[in-house]
């Protein structure tokens, strides 16, 4: 350690110090000044550890600082600035192993800045917002599972159909979804350029799960937490006997319910710097403080809140962000995950024809956390009906190979 780089890291620590707190408009000259005058020799800092400190984590600080003062230094941001704010942090991106969150932050203002440029540049400002969700959703994932149960319903439509067929997950941008109130942070933006980056970037397949997903909390000391009932207090009925689910999702009954048997691969951590994915649980209120849009709300707490008349849905999700996402819909394949069927007690017999052929030689893969498999199972299918011992409630009756065999192709 030179002296030359603790004399850095020093002044990089008295810089967070004496401005870091509420934005004050005559400290934002001394600000830019300051961090500009003093760049080429605090960026030396990053790679390296001062005592318990982190270099990097002292530079993020710092430019956490001076990227908010640039955005609020005035209304026609000069285009040389914001090139220069553009290479610091795309710099620190690259170098910094950790510090997602001060990335996401340069990134936000970064983005704000190309909004408020002397000649607005919308598309830089998308492209910028989209690194900082990147990074944003990297902290987020905190995933860790082997294999993971889950149900999804669907109507026996041309989507549905496809999906099976190339064996892939349909995915969605969440402005598609039936809930006016889904996904309270996207009433949150008042960034036009921030929304439309959170459009295009984010899409979700949504499932229900009767226990949560379990995480692995790295805050402190690192802990696994297992999955547990969503529902200590009332037992609820299995995932494919939610009459509601079927009515609602599955087309009243004529469409299908898939249980997919997930592998630990369908989590990414963004080791190609443009994908991430992984699962949550949804949470249900009824606080108008997690959509109110006149409040600034955090990406973490809002993205995965629904009002509490959802709350039979039991729902998990599936979100996958990636940096060159466009459009409304996306795909991710899903090899070899389908554990079961259940046809819908009204699901016409051509529609059960059609699946149990397009799945006839297709297999259960479980696998191992690296991604090797341990076993194959069959396919196992299943004909809903309406249970005659108890009004209102319905059965699933698993199809004989005779049965099977009646509908396959010769």
């Amino acid at each position: 350690m030179t002296p030359e780089l603790a004399q850095n890291f020093k002044e990089l620590a008295k810089f967070a110090q004496t401005f870091t707190g509420v934005l004050d408009n005559s400290k934002i000259d001394s600000i830019l000044s300051i961090f500009r005058s003093k760049y080429n020799d605090w960026v030396n800092v990053i790679p390296h550890k001062f005592g318990p400190n982190e270099g990097e984590e002292a530079f993020g600080h710092a430019l956490w600082i001076y990227s908010k003062a640039l955005y609020n230094s005035s209304s026609k941001i000069d285009i040389k600035d914001i090139l220069f704010l553009d290479s610091v942090v795309s710099n620190f991106a690259k170098q910094a192993k950790l510090q997602n969150k001060y990335k996401s932050i340069a990134y936000h203002y970064l983005g704000n800045c190309w909004s408020s440029a002397q000649i607005p540049n919308k598309e830089k400002s998308i492209e910028a917002h989209k690194k900082q969700l990147f990074y944003l959703f990297k902290e987020l994932n905190q995933v860790s599972f082997r294999e993971l149960e889950c149900y999804a319903y669907h109507p026996c439509n041309q989507y549905t159909i496809r999906a099976l067929v190339n064996d892939e997950l349909n995915l969605s941008a969440v402005t598609t979804f039936n809930d006016i109130f889904d996904t309270p942070y996207m009433h949150s933006i008042q960034c036009e350029e921030l929304e439309e980056a959170f459009r295009q970037t984010i899409k979700v397949a949504c499932f229900t799960r009767n226990k949560t997903i379990p995480y692995y909390f790295v805050e402190g000391e690192p802990q696994f937490e297992s999955e547990q009932p969503k529902h200590k207090n009332k037992m609820d009925k299995e995932e494919y006997l939610n009459e509601l689910l079927w009515a609602h999702y599955a087309d009243s009954h004529k469409g299908i319910c898939i249980k997919y048997r997930f592998s630990s691969n369908m989590t990414q951590y963004g080791k190609d710097n443009k994908t991430i994915a992984f699962f949550s649980d949804i949470k249900y209120t009824a606080k108008l403080s997690n959509y109110n849009p006149d409040k600034i709300i955090g990406i973490k707490d809002a993205i995965f809140y629904k009002g509490t008349a959802w709350e039979y849905e039991n729902e998990s999700r599936y979100i996958c962000f990636k940096l060159d996402g466009k459009g409304l819909y996306d795909v991710m394949p899903t090899k070899n995950n389908i554990e079961a069927i259940y046809f819908g007690v009204e699901c016409p017999v051509e529609n059960k024809r059609e699946i149990l052929n397009i799945l006839r030689n297709r297999k259960l893969e479980s696998r191992n956390f690296d991604g090797s498999v341990i076993s194959e199972s069959d396919i196992m299918f299943y004909e809903m009906e309406k249970d005659s011992q108890n009004f209102g409630s319905i059965i699933a009756v698993p199809m004989s190979k005779e049965r099977i065999s009646s509908f396959l192709k010769k």
